[in-house]
């Protein structure tokens, strides 16, 4: 185990520049802990749990948003637990340790984070106290809001199994505080990025009729906002969830079919999630009037429908298909083959499994489409289709076509391409598969909630 002395500081100027804070705002924030390693001398984290000890204990803020800031650098996709650990913890939450829990035999209770690091390049990052840990007391290691709470130790560790050869170099860490002045400079900062994007389509284009009064709305709460009022912490995250929310939306802007016509349809595969409502699942696929799938007999194979709003709200959106007809023969694959599926967002909180980026609103459940639908300017509709190849059906190229149909506006076409192999999947599969669970191990699980029908 390393463990590393670290000074509390007062008020320090903070160079590091991550994601989510801008240089100039974390200078005009109130930073109470600090550890540079200097980039010519970065800790190593391997194997080892590195301990940074305080000489003091600090408090975070009660009502202004606090980070803690960390700047690393890995060879490897890794990602990295933060442990937060406190001198006291809540007695409510104290109440639901379980009297065993295989996953913590040692009862280290502590607030966590996990952190995903992409290799060979700098990552700068600022990890929210208020959302982004939680806490491994229960078993439900729910999200924990650290405001008000006092700190003493603070740890880091790879996510394990460590694989040979993996390391991260450790430049910095930082937790601050935004003053009132830090929060409005936020605040001003995301709404003139806002502002300069749209800036780039022309005053009198649809684009800028649309989107100006959105933009000017959440102009005047910036305007509007009191940085040293009570429960300007709440209102400052409010404000930037809604800035972000248009942000998000912003990146439709670019689509240039969408600006003509007031929407488009684009196409991605099935191996990527599409959110309007997550930063790291923003559209990336093709807007494109055909799709080319290939598929043998027996064989189910999926892509995404993505329908994109940019200057139009739509209303009672439709879907129909028809059949797929061979291109060579007579073969027909009926349209009742081609099923459509609503991906319904869930919240997926941070938790082990679970690096902070990655939580949010998460496209998750397929619900069989019914009837219309419709789809607001800041949002995207993803639907999954999925087209099945009844056996027997001959070999050869295929064709057809999906329809989608908003009631306020006109139809498009994509034109669905699929060729058939000349082989079948069986329609049994003829793997065997174990699973194994241990009694011992649940009953451990549930403790005294524990009984034959768990």
């Amino acid at each position: 185990m390393i463990r590393l002395l670290i000074v509390i500081l007062s008020v320090v100027s903070v160079s590091a520049r991550p994601l989510e804070l801008s240089r100039q705002v974390t200078e005009e924030s109130r930073t109470i802990l600090v550890k540079e390693w200097g980039e010519g001398s970065p800790a190593l984290l391997n194997s080892d749990r590195i301990e940074l000890e305080l000489p003091a204990v600090f408090e975070l803020s009660a009502e202004a948003p606090s980070f803690l800031l960390l700047r690393a650098e890995a060879n490897q996709p890794t990602r990295l637990i933060v442990h937060l650990e406190a001198p006291e913890l809540p007695t409510r939450l104290l109440e639901k340790a379980p009297d065993n829990d295989w996953s913590n035999p040692g009862k280290r209770y502590d607030f966590r984070c996990v952190v995903e690091m992409q290799p060979n390049r700098l990552h700068s990052s600022a990890i929210d106290l208020g959302s982004d840990f939680f806490e491994s007391v229960s078993k439900q290691r729910s999200p924990f809001d650290l405001s008000g709470r006092r700190i003493n130790k603070i740890a880091i560790e790879l996510v394990r199994p460590v694989s040979a050869g993996q390391n991260v170099r450790l430049h910095g860490i930082h937790v601050l505080t935004l003053t009132p002045k830090a929060m409005q400079l936020d605040l001003r900062r995301r709404e003139s990025l806002l502002e300069g994007r749209l800036a780039e389509s022309a005053k009198d284009s649809k684009l800028y009729e649309i989107w100006k009064p959105r933009i000017q709305a959440v102009s005047d709460q910036v305007r509007e906002f009191d940085s040293s009022a009570k429960g300007a912490g709440i209102h400052w995250r409010r404000i930037v969830d809604h800035l972000q929310r248009l942000e998000m939306a912003s990146r439709k802007w670019n689509i240039e079919p969408a600006v003509q016509s007031g929407y488009a349809v684009g196409i991605e595969s099935s191996l990527r999630r599409v959110s309007g409502s997550h930063p790291l699942l923003t559209f990336r696929g093709e807007v494109s009037k055909e799709i080319n799938l290939e598929a043998a007999a027996n064989e189910s194979e999926s892509f995404q429908l993505v329908i994109l709003p940019v200057t139009l709200v739509l209303k009672n959106v439709t879907i129909e298909v028809s059949s797929l007809n061979s291109v060579e023969g007579s073969g027909i694959i009926d349209g009742s083959q081609v099923a459509f599926y609503r991906q319904i967002e869930q919240w997926v909180k941070p938790s082990p499994g679970t690096a902070s980026s990655w939580a949010g609103w998460m496209p998750d459940a397929l619900v069989p489409l019914s009837g219309s639908f419709d789809v607001g300017l800041e949002e995207i509709e993803a639907l999954w289709v999925t087209i099945q190849v009844p056996g027997g059906t001959p070999a050869g190229n295929y064709r057809g076509r999906i329809t989608v149909k908003p009631g306020n506006a006109a139809a498009r076409q994509i034109v669905l391409k699929l060729q058939v192999h000349s082989f079948a999947l069986p329609r049994v599969g003829r793997f065997r598969t174990q699973g194994h669970l241990s009694h011992e191990g649940i009953r451990a699980w549930y403790g005294s909630n524990f009984s034959e029908d768990v």
